[in-house]
């Protein structure tokens, strides 16, 4: 199966041409995501693997949220905020970041899963320690941190521990 990268801009576009002139790749055009855009993704999902790869901050966030409710077969690539900053300290987009992070979190992408019994749950995060308590925040910080799974709030955590399949037992190692 084919696969086919989905980044927000041209220059993201340009730098995993850097990897891989050969790479597939669909720019978004930012956070104003044409329908049409999406239509197209839906379309090539049926017969090939789409690979969400998007910037680390608000807008990519919110693009990755439309396109996951959109793709729920979409896998997600995640890239540290840390490690997409411009040299300036300026920007952050997956444009700034080296090659060997893309390289490698290319190969480390996330899979997306279909929901199945035994999922977690937010009672579960609440148990967790990761929601509903004063320190809950550092705690998912440090959880996503671990996990490169870019900054959450507990609801998007939740949907991210969900994809990685991860189980309460695997999330306590994790945090210890």
């Amino acid at each position: 199966m084919r696969e086919i990268i989905v980044v927000e801009g041209h220059h993201d576009a340009a730098r995993l041409k850097q990897i891989n002139p050969h790479f597939n790749v669909i720019v978004t055009e930012g956070s104003a995501l044409p329908e049409a855009t999406i239509l197209m993704l839906e379309k090539l999902s049926q017969d090939h693997k789409i690979i969400l790869m998007l910037d680390p901050d608000y807008p990519g966030e919110s693009i990755r949220k439309i396109l996951a409710d959109r793709l729920p077969s979409a896998q997600h690539v995640f890239v540290r905020n840390a490690d997409c900053i411009e040299k300036k300290g300026r920007k952050v987009g997956i444009e700034h970041a080296a090659l060997d992070v893309l390289k490698t979190a290319l190969k480390a992408h996330i899979k997306t899963k279909a929901p199945q019994s035994g999922h977690l749950t937010m009672p579960d995060l609440v148990a967790l320690g990761l929601s509903g308590s004063a320190d809950a925040a550092m705690r998912r910080a440090h959880l996503s941190e671990a996990l490169s799974i870019g900054h959450c709030n507990a609801k998007t955590l939740l949907k991210r521990l969900n994809w990685l399949g991860l189980n309460t037992a695997q999330i306590m190692q994790v945090m210890s």
